[in-house]
């Protein structure tokens, strides 16, 4: 079976049909995404959107606008970059790294990180004192004034 054979033997019917998701009925890979092995391996979107629209330029990727990994209807497929990819996963709350004190090597609590702005915004207390109160150097300190580290807060 060639690629498009054994594209075609897991595409569901009806998809030119339909602005639903549709998805995938083969093998998937470990995050959801549709995969098959056939004259090598391919992700099942990135064909599909091919099918639909054309080869996939260097550098680009197939980004879904449903954020359903499984789904291959080219109506949900469109070309972006990795720094696209990565700004569609904050917009859109599927970052799945824990932040702030929930992150495993967090030193410090929201509410600390609020104290620490608050008392800078004062006057009268240096980042570097602010840091040795609370057990961080003074670029971190400096990191979350500036609001470039703790930016969920």
């Amino acid at each position: 079976m060639n690629r498009e054979q054994a594209f075609d033997h897991y595409m569901p019917d009806g998809i030119d049909d339909t602005d639903l998701c549709v998805e995938w009925q083969g093998p998937r890979e470990s995050q959801g995404y549709g995969q098959y092995r056939a004259d090598g391996a391919h992700k099942a979107h990135r064909v599909s959107y091919e099918r639909a629209h054309g080869p996939i330029p260097p550098g680009q990727l197939v980004r879904h606008t449903c954020d359903n990994p499984p789904c291959v209807n080219p109506r949900h497929l469109l070309l972006g970059t990795d720094a696209d990819n990565n700004r569609d996963m904050m917009q859109r709350g599927r970052n799945r790294q824990p932040q702030g004190e929930q992150h495993a090597s967090a030193k410090l609590t929201d509410e600390q990180v609020r104290e620490i702005r608050r008392r800078y915004a004062l006057g009268g207390i240096s980042q570097q004192a602010l840091g040795n109160e609370y057990g961080i150097n003074q670029r971190t300190v400096s990191k979350i004034v500036r609001q470039s580290a703790w930016k969920h807060i």
